[in-house]
């Protein structure tokens, strides 16, 4: 009889420490599970504070650029005329021939091309230069720095002539906003 009672004890303390490891295996996994998505949780939220961050450090970084862009975006709408004040170019490159003793033939060629965010807008021209060797080369001069001329470009240049008498003949484009 005491042993019977011993061995029920012991069976029930056997099935006991099995129930107890059986809950606590199941409690640590269903812990452990959730442990992990906690884990995964907090390195998404992480990755999403050091974006957030780069973000905000390109925005800030462009706020500088937009800064830096409106006084070179001032300096250009003073440089640059209108399209319209256009029409006082030739009268400006005929003016300087005549003041650098040649002729000049000016004239716009094609369609405007308008200003927009990628830059200025630019009209083609052509010029035909005669005189001199000398003379042509006070124009061009003359015609690089002088103030009254407005911002311009030459594309191409061909010079054909004898010792005394030459012809330049340019293509080019002007700038305006």
């Amino acid at each position: 009889m005491e042993h019977d009672i011993f061995k029920r004890q012991f069976s029930t303390s056997i099935i006991v420490v099995v129930v107890v490891i059986v809950v606590a295996s199941i409690a640590l996994y269903v812990l452990s599970s959730r442990m992990s998505d906690v884990a995964d949780a907090i390195v998404a939220a992480r990755e999403l504070t050091a974006s957030q961050a780069a973000q905000f450090q390109a925005l800030a970084s462009l706020k500088e650029d937009a800064l830096v862009a409106a006084k070179y975006q001032a300096a250009m709408d003073q440089l640059l005329p209108s399209q319209s004040a256009l029409i006082t170019f030739p009268s400006q490159v005929e003016s300087l021939g005549r003041a650098d003793g040649v002729s000049t033939s000016f004239s716009f060629e094609g369609i405007p091309v308008p200003s927009g965010v990628n830059g200025p807008g630019t009209l083609s021209f052509s010029l035909d230069v005669s005189g001199t060797q000398a003379h042509i080369l006070a124009f061009m001069k003359d015609f690089e720095a002088s103030a009254p001329i407005l911002l311009s470009s030459l594309d191409t240049v061909s010079i054909t002539g004898d010792s005394a008498n030459y012809t330049m003949t340019a293509r080019g484009k002007v700038f305006f906003k």
